[in-house]
């Protein structure tokens, strides 16, 4: 499926109109106008790029502006900005690749923590499931790890955790692991689908789950999910950031976020605080009238996610047939989670859909159910 234009929530699908409902816009913010005005202000101000690396000529006020206001937003002690999220986990795995013995990972974790643990070259270890089944699917090829209960108890470890899992939208408890750690090991979770979606004040898995400060606690992710602009970040104490600064390549090598880009930014943030009626609270408020509408349907749906996964439906050609003739766009699933889950309905709600166009979607989903 070719999306020609995508306006939050509608796309254009060769010249036709259609309802939305995929992508991870969660809070409706790449769109709204607080965040043009701010993205222009920066651009007439400070221009499109830096041209440069942090390192020499290429800092900027609102860069540094921003990773402040993240930090006081998400209870850090510092936190680091980074031109993408997909290397923000290589930059953890750069500053503390010497400190840790081994790695544990989850099943599904995103390619993003594979290709960044495979390049310090220490064993890595899958945290236990229901299947029995260590291998990982990763572009085609299977590959085999130890479980974690074979796991020596005096390595010192790196956990990487994902709240989320973007496939089924099921949230992972940090605690239990978190609890048990010793202060040699360390805890990474990839907030890139759960910062601006979990807790109350969609501060991410901390707030959701009441994790206590601790300098061997790192979170790292995106901007361009439930921000709405583009950009990673790395939230820890200041040592950890300390380190990335002096050993990441991640961070030394590349041109820092358009300070254009962290302007935007900066009005997500300032919307989900100052306006959480319109972002977070409308948020959650959207995925409990879905969950109520399809509350007898096998749906894979967490009370605190926007991500809906339907699975084992004998209807669903029938379905995504009746969806195409009613111009709603639910993507299909494909090989981006291949050999993760069976393939499904999949679907996500946004801040910004009416009570009508989610009402439209469940009507059509239920009429073939």
């Amino acid at each position: 499926m070719l999306i020609l234009e995508n306006n939050g929530v509608s796309v254009k699908i060769e010249g036709e109109s259609y309802l939305y409902f995929g992508g991870t816009n969660y809070l409706g913010l790449a769109h709204r106008h607080e965040l043009l005005d701010a993205a222009t202000e920066a651009f007439n101000r400070f221009g499109f790029s830096a041209g440069a690396s942090r390192l020499t000529s290429g800092e900027s006020a609102v860069l540094l502006a921003l990773e402040k206001r993240m930090a006081q937003f998400s209870g850090s002690e510092s936190a680091l900005i980074l031109p993408s999220g997909y290397i923000s986990n290589f930059a953890v795995v750069d500053a503390i690749e010497d400190l840790v013995d081994a790695w544990v990972i989850q099943k599904n974790a995103h390619r993003s923590i594979l290709a960044a643990i495979a390049q310090s070259k220490k064993v890595v270890y899958l945290l236990d499931d229901h299947s029995g089944d260590g291998t990982i699917q990763i572009g085609g090829k299977s590959i085999q790890y130890p479980s974690f209960k074979t796991c020596p108890e005096r390595f010192r470890k790196g956990y990487f955790l994902e709240p989320i899992d973007a496939m089924t939208g099921s949230v992972c408890d940090p605690r239990p692991i978190f609890e048990s750690m010793t202060s040699n090991d360390f805890l990474v979770l990839d907030e890139a689908h759960s910062l601006g979606v979990l807790g109350d004040g969609g501060k991410g898995a901390r707030e959701l789950f009441g994790l206590a400060s601790a300098s061997n606690l790192i979170r790292t992710g995106t901007f361009s999910k439930a921000f709405g602009t583009q950009g990673g970040f790395v939230l820890g104490s200041g040592n950890i950031i300390g380190r990335i600064i002096e050993r990441s390549g991640a961070y030394r090598s590349s041109t820092p976020l358009s300070p254009v880009i962290a302007a935007a930014t900066m009005e997500s943030l300032r919307l989900l605080i100052e306006s959480p009626e319109s972002t977070i609270q409308k948020l959650q408020s959207n995925m409990q009238i879905m969950r109520k509408s399809l509350a007898h349907l096998n749906i894979s749906s967490n009370p605190h996610v926007p991500i809906f996964y339907a699975s084992g439906l004998e209807s669903l050609p029938a379905i995504q047939s009746e969806l195409h003739e009613k111009r709603i766009c639910v993507p299909q699933v494909g090989s981006y989670f291949a050999g993760a889950k069976n393939i499904g309905l999949r679907w996500t709600i946004q801040a910004n859909h009416s009570k009508e166009q989610m009402d439209l979607l469940s009507k059509t989903i239920l009429s073939k159910c």
